[in-house]
């Protein structure tokens, strides 16, 4: 499943510890997601490609965090000036086009195995499976053991659990099959990942979608920050009051503010901003206006 981090909140120590964990994260998965492949094929086993395709989702997932800090380093320039964090979103939908395409080849051999059963080795199955089981868990062992008080890590830990979980799953479906020779569970239990799967993307395609649209961001609360303007007695209005996101970690807020009085701007918008940044808004832009003038004229509006 791939996962959705930040790097905003950890001083520069953490977040070389961090990279680190990926690092070492991405080696192992793509070391088994190599080796589980290979066996899918040769023992024919479609909950293996199953949880490969997952698998696969993880490397990027992890891939996509550490390309996300590539892509923050750099200020950005007079075009591009956001720098470039919204260009992970292309690595995403990359990811989501394969995905796709590989889903469609599990279900079709599913249905398949499903309709002709054929001789599956549900040992080397169950072999497999279970250096799935373990990488999965040394994965999630390191964001658990390093950041247990790190909300978005606890995020990544159980989204490594979860994929141990699928694993453990291929295996037991494994050794039911080595006892029984009940071949169609292995097209069974492939079906119920693919079905994980697409949940998972399901969220992804949501907030990226969410993201290229300019959407609220999802931990942004609009009506609190309304609510924030609303309690300083010196603001009589608030409108124009856009959020949106330019990438998973630096949110943007705009707004226009009808003063009570023509004083005190300069230290209202200090009060806002601190207030704001709590809220998790990187960047506040704020106008302000008082009796008739009218500053945040909406341009878009006149001919």
């Amino acid at each position: 499943m791939i996962m959705n981090m930040s790097q905003n909140y950890l001083p520069e120590k953490n977040i070389s510890t961090l990279k680190n964990i990926f690092r070492i994260g991405v080696a192992l998965n793509l070391t088994y997601l190599v080796v589980e492949t290979v066996f899918g094929f040769c023992c024919h086993s479609m909950g293996l490609l199953a949880d490969a395709v997952q698998n696969l989702c993880d490397v990027a997932g992890m891939v996509l965090v550490l390309s996300a800090y590539k892509l923050s380093d750099p200020v950005g320039t007079n075009r591009f000036n956001f720098g470039f964090k919204k260009g992970a979103m292309l690595i995403v939908a990359l990811v989501a086009l394969v995905t796709g395409v590989l889903l469609t080849f599990i279900i079709a051999g599913s249905v398949h195995q499903i309709h002709f059963p054929r001789y599956l080795d549900g040992r080397a199955i169950s072999l497999v499976a279970a250096i799935g089981v373990l990488v999965n868990g040394v994965t999630a062992g390191l964001f658990l053991m390093v950041y247990r008080k790190r909300l978005r890590m606890r995020g990544a830990f159980r989204h490594m659990l979860a994929d141990a979980i699928v694993s453990l799953v291929v295996l037991v479906a494994g050794i039911v099959i080595f006892f029984t020779r009940w071949y169609i569970l292995d097209a069974l239990v492939a079906l119920a990942v693919v079905i994980v799967i697409i949940f998972a993307l399901w969220e992804l395609f949501h907030n990226s979608t969410s993201l290229v649209l300019d959407g609220v961001p999802a931990r942004v609360e609009y009506e609190k920050l309304v609510r924030i303007f609303y309690e300083q007695d010196a603001v009589e209005d608030v409108y124009h009051l856009h959020v949106w996101a330019v990438a998973p970690d630096t949110n943007v807020l705009s707004a226009c503010v009808r003063l009570r009085e023509d004083n005190g701007s300069e230290s209202l918008a200090a009060v806002l901003r601190d207030r704001l940044v709590k809220e998790g808004i990187s960047y506040v832009t704020l106008e302000f206006e008082t009796g008739q003038q009218e500053v945040c004229q909406n341009t878009d509006a006149k001919e």
